[in-house]
Order: C-alpha cells, then sequence, then structure tokens
C-alpha cells in the first residue's frame, strides 16, 4: 500500500472512530475495518454472522463516503420489514429526508435522500423508478433474498443478465450486500451476487467472466428430483471446489463471525439438559400432538424404537435417517415425533419461567424457541395459567403485534417470548433478553444461530445462558448430531477460506 494510501486509511479510521450514531453507539474495531473495506472496494459482500454489527456498518459506510464527498448522498436501502424501524429512526434521527416503498402506486417525493424499501416485491414493481430516482449507495440488507438466479426479485436488483445493467444497481457506484449466511444452502446461491457486484471474482483460466452453468458445473453438485407427473429434474443438492471459490472470491468478500470479537460481548454458555426418556409416554404424547392415524402413530413408534437402537447411526445421519423415514412411510412420521418430544420438554420450560420470577431475574425475559405451531399453543396455555405474561411471534402475527411483542421483551414487561424460528429468527435486536431455551431448534444450524443471536449480539450486557433440552435415546439427540456435524462442517470451510 502507497503512502497516499496509508493516509487515506488513516483519515477513513479517525473518521469513523468518531463518528456517533443514535443513543450514543460507537463503532467498534472490526466495524471500522468493514466499513472501509467497503467504501474502498466500492462494491462488496458482507457475510459476516449475525450480531456482529452489519447494520452499522451500513450506516458507517454511508457516513463515510458523505464525509469524503462534502454532500449528502441519495441512498437506497432494502431490508426486511423487522429492521426498516431501526433504519428509519437512525435516519429521521440525522435529519435526513427518509421515504418507505411500502405500497405499488407509491411515488418517491423529489426531495427526498433516502429511500427505504419495505419488502422484496416492491423492487420489482418500482424497478424503474428507483433506476431512474439514481441512488449513490445501495445497501442490500439480508441480500440471501438475491439468490436466485431467476427469480424476478434479483432480476430486478442485478439485471435480467445479472450484470448490473438494466437493474437498479446499474449505475449505482457504491452496493453493498449484507448476508449473515452468505450461501446457506449451496454455492450455487453466490452466482447472482459475485457476477453483478465482484465479476473479476469468476475469471476462468480463459480470461472471461463464467457463464452461469460453468460455475455450477465446476463449484456444484446436481441430483435428481421427482416432480408432478413423475419426472426427473436435475437441481442443485451440494457444493464442491469450495475451498477454490473462497480463495477466488475473499478480496470481495468482508467477514467476522462472534467468536472472533467474543471479548467485545458477553459471556455466552450453551448447556444441553438432559430430560429422561422413561418420563416421557409416547402414546400419551402422539394423541396429544393430534396423531389419529393408526399408521402414523406405527411409524412413529418404529421410528422411536430405531432410534434408541442405534439404527441412525454417525457419520452419515442424513443419509440413513432418510433411508428409514422412506421405509417407514416418510418424513411425516417424524415431523409427528419431534413435535411429540417437544411437547415433552414444556414442563422443563415452565419450571424454567417460574424459577426466574424472583427479583434476580427481574425485568430479562426467557426466549422459547420453537418449530412447531401447535407446541408454542400448547406452551402459552401452560405458561399463562401460572400468570406467567407471555410473548408470542409465529407465522400468523402481525406487524403490530409483533412490534408490540418486542417493546415489552425490551422493556421486560414480557416474561417469557414464546418465539417460532422461522417467523422471530432473524431481524430482531432482543438485547434486553440473558436467557434462551432452544425446544425445538431447526435442523439448520445456521437458523439456530440467527436465533440465539437475537440476544447474544452487540449490545447485550449480561451473561446469556442457552440450554437444549434433550429426550434422551430420542429424535432430540439424532437432531443434536446432525447440528453438530454440520456446523463443524461450516466451521472447517470457513477455516480452510482464512
Amino acid at each position: 500500500m502507497s503512502a497516499d494510501a496509508q493516509a487515506v486509511r488513516r483519515d477513513r479510521q479517525d473518521f469513523l472512530t468518531q463518528a456517533r450514531f443514535s443513543e450514543d453507539r460507537r463503532l467498534l474495531p472490526h466495524q471500522i475495518q468493514q466499513a472501509i473495506f467497503a467504501v474502498e472496494r466500492a462494491r462488496s459482500l458482507n457475510a459476516s454472522e449475525t450480531g456482529t454489527g452489519k447494520y452499522l456498518v451500513a450506516l458507517a459506510m454511508r457516513r463515510l463516503i458523505e464525509h469524503e464527498a462534502g454532500h449528502r448522498l441519495k441512498c437506497l436501502y432494502t431490508s426486511p420489514k423487522t429492521a426498516l424501524g431501526p433504519f428509519e429512526q437512525e435516519f429521521i434521527n440525522h435529519d435526513y429526508r427518509t421515504f418507505v416503498l411500502r405500497h405499488g402506486n407509491d411515488v418517491i417525493p423529489a426531495d427526498v435522500d433516502t429511500v427505504l424499501v419495505a419488502n422484496s416485491a416492491m423492487l420489482v414493481t418500482h424497478r424503474d423508478q428507483l433506476r431512474g430516482w439514481g441512488p449513490l449507495l445501495a445497501v442490500l440488507d439480508e441480500a440471501s433474498a438475491f439468490k436466485n438466479a431467476t427469480a424476478a426479485r434479483t432480476k430486478a436488483v442485478y439485471g435480467d443478465a445479472l450484470d448490473g445493467a438494466g437493474g437498479i444497481i446499474d449505475k449505482v457506484p457504491f452496493v453493498l450486500a449484507m448476508s449473515g449466511t452468505l450461501a446457506p444452502a449451496h454455492n450455487g446461491e453466490l452466482y447472482p451476487h459475485l457476477r453483478a457486484l465482484a465479476p473479476t471474482a469468476l475469471i476462468d483460466e480463459r480470461g472471461r467472466i463464467m457463464r452461469r452453468h460453468v460455475f455450477e458445473k465446476i463449484f456444484c453438485v446436481f441430483g435428481a428430483r421427482r416432480v408432478a407427473g413423475g419426472r426427473e429434474v436435475q437441481i442443485i443438492v451440494g457444493s464442491r471446489n469450495s475451498s477454490l471459490l473462497r480463495k477466488q472470491i475473499d478480496p470481495f468478500v468482508t467477514h467476522v463471525t462472534l467468536r472472533e470479537i467474543a471479548p467485545t460481548l458477553p459471556p455466552e454458555r450453551h448447556e444441553v439438559v438432559r430430560i429422561a426418556r422413561e418420563d416421557v409416554k409416547l402414546d400419551e404424547l402422539t394423541a396429544i400432538a393430534g396423531i389419529e392415524d393408526a399408521e402414523i402413530r406405527s411409524d412413529v413408534e418404529t421410528l422411536t424404537a430405531a432410534i434408541r437402537d442405534g439404527l441412525v447411526p454417525e457419520p452419515d445421519i442424513d443419509r440413513e435417517m432418510t433411508r428409514l423415514m422412506e421405509m417407514i412411510g416418510g418424513g411425516t412420521a417424524l415431523a409427528h415425533l419431534r413435535r411429540a418430544y417437544g411437547l415433552a420438554k414444556l414442563p422443563y420450560v415452565e419450571d424454567v419461567a417460574m424459577s426466574r420470577r424472583g427479583k434476580a431475574s427481574k425485568g430479562a425475559p426467557t426466549l422459547v424457541f420453537n418449530t412447531y405451531r401447535l407446541t408454542g399453543d400448547r406452551l402459552e396455555t401452560l405458561l399463562c395459567e401460572q400468570d406467567v405474561v407471555v410473548g408470542r411471534i409465529h407465522g400468523g402475527t402481525s406487524v403490530a403485534e409483533r412490534n408490540a411483542v418486542v417493546s415489552g421483551i425490551q422493556d421486560g414487561s414480557v416474561e417469557v417470548a414464546v418465539l417460532q424460528i422461522d417467523a422471530a429468527g432473524s431481524a430482531l435486536n432482543l438485547q434486553a433478553a440473558n436467557r434462551i431455551i432452544m425446544l425445538e431448534p431447526s435442523w439448520t444450524p445456521g437458523a439456530n444461530h440467527q436465533a440465539v443471536a437475537r440476544a447474544v449480539r452487540i449490545g447485550q450486557c449480561n451473561p446469556v445462558l442457552i440450554s437444549w433440552p434433550t429426550v434422551r435415546h430420542s429424535i432430540d439427540e439424532a437432531v443434536m448430531r446432525v447440528l453438530r456435524r454440520k456446523q463443524d462442517g461450516l466451521t472447517e470451510l470457513w477455516r480452510v477460506a482464512s
């Protein structure tokens, strides 16, 4: 790096070190470096884990660009609905003229310098209007929404050919795509981002930018899938040559893990709580879970015995589980079994909730993450009967109800929040809570990690205890083995890349 470049970087570091945001928040060292990285690269990706503060990085990037330009810029921010409020409030606090695109007939006012997009459908509807408005910075929060190369929302942002041409970012000099899981399923989901933002990362041995089918041939694994009519189609089922890909994209991607910034966060402790299987009566549970079909009940019992007798071994547990489920009737039985065991763990949650009603836990809610709606219904009823103040977020929760629950968690009026992982596992800041129970974890480590990061994140002031109640010799133990194996694989992937 030249002396001039070093001087510019020092000036940027000094400016960001002194920068203040709402509630007198300041940037941590890793956030300063990530903001500078984004400005230096102009177009880049941020794949940092949830809870590491990408939100402030996005704000800092704007402040830095405007500081060097000497005036305010037109900026476009796309984000989930749950993140709109914090972004909008931040801009209002700093006197930006802000407009939220919420409806298909909205027109951006002429004097606006900040546009927030309420959902990805608005990007498709307002593609031409946003291009004409001419932002100089575009921040794509939860950029995983644009991982599908054929989706209308992806083409609206990145252009029909995914090269930026004709897309919203076409003439935008600064673009930051942020996602806590850069490629959550397979390498193929990276292609739209790389083609639009970092095409030089896709140069092949002949010096040409890879087309999508070439990229997928090199970095993806295909498999057959049967669709309607009995027809088989080829789909991407996995990744390969990942270390090579990570090496190629490294100059364009910044990422940091919670482990790396652990010294700046409160202690986080995980515990597996063993629940004796003798305390679980499967016949009663299947009845409670609504399993009336005798064949399904038989399948559930067969699967239970198979797990108990060690017929679902490591390390090929996913494959063996699939084979076993095909033998006994498919995934329905597995879902019923998981739900039944989820119900078996409700007394444990009740005990924790009642034990935390003393002064020591005053104002520190308990977050309970579940998968199945019925489990949440039963738990809410159980706790309400004990006069516990319960907040609930699931797939059917309205925006107003959701906001009320979040406010109740943050101000301590909610004692226990029952949160469905798919509906509340991301884009929420719940630092007031310091106790988490993973009642029914997801099969996907990333989804569980996102859920835990609702509380274990920058701004948390207290140690956080995360409990994983597990019924002995049950599907719970199989799930935990799967999660450990998948997490080990992800950790190794990033270790190799680094």
